[in-house]
């Protein structure tokens, strides 16, 4: 990959969910965002080289994008069998594996790259999302959540006690019809992008 905008262009190629569950927060992450925070965590010098994971990877965009930009490994990991489908016939050198975020098989990996479930349905599983990240995680994490003072501070708290420092960006999600009660094409919120990089 030359550049965001080319690897926004491959991303913008990956699948959507052929059945996607609601009470698992199923959403095709914006391929605009995920190639912007690959792009980031790329300079950063967290992907190129590097064993990658996403949490809740879907039909495997955030791992798709990985390999393009190097990483020597990325673990897609998915609790539902559907989209892991999708994701095995897109990625190259990744295996997508079944299992539960909270209770995955994985070793420590360096970087963990996510667009985990909002909380929206199961409140308090985006916080468990992150503390796996944060907990395996040996160089950064990326992950989206929704805006609020309230979880930034927390999230801020969380990060200093895993030993992180952390940015956040609050961008525009440009979320895309998936479900059938949805009347608009596309529905923007505010979300918040945090960059995790832990302290040396």
């Amino acid at each position: 990959m030359t550049s965001k905008k080319s690897l926004e262009i491959e991303l913008s190629k990956v699948p959507k969910f052929p059945s996607p569950k609601i009470e698992l927060e199923q959403y095709v992450t914006p391929p605009e965002l995920a190639s912007a925070i690959l792009w980031d965590a790329y300079l950063s010098g967290h992907i190129y080289g590097k064993t990658v994971a996403d949490f809740g990877c879907g039909t495997g965009m955030f791992c798709r994008g990985a390999e393009l930009l190097g990483a020597e490994e990325c673990v897609c990991l998915e609790i539902d069998e559907s989209p892991l489908g999708v994701a095995k016939a897109l990625l190259e050198a990744s295996e997508p594996v079944q299992a539960d975020v909270l209770t995955n098989p994985l070793a420590r990996i360096d970087t963990v790259v996510m667009n985990p479930p909002f909380g929206t349905r199961k409140r308090g599983v985006d916080k468990a999302f992150l503390v796996e990240a944060l907990r395996l995680a040996k160089e950064a994490v990326y992950s989206i959540h929704i805006s609020s003072g309230e979880t930034v501070k927390l999230f801020r708290d969380l990060a200093n006690s895993y030993g992180f420092e952390v940015e956040v960006l609050p961008v525009r999600y440009r979320m895309r019809r998936e479900y059938w009660w949805h009347k608009k094409k596309v529905h923007e919120m505010p979300v918040d992008v945090y960059r995790f990089v832990r302290v040396e």
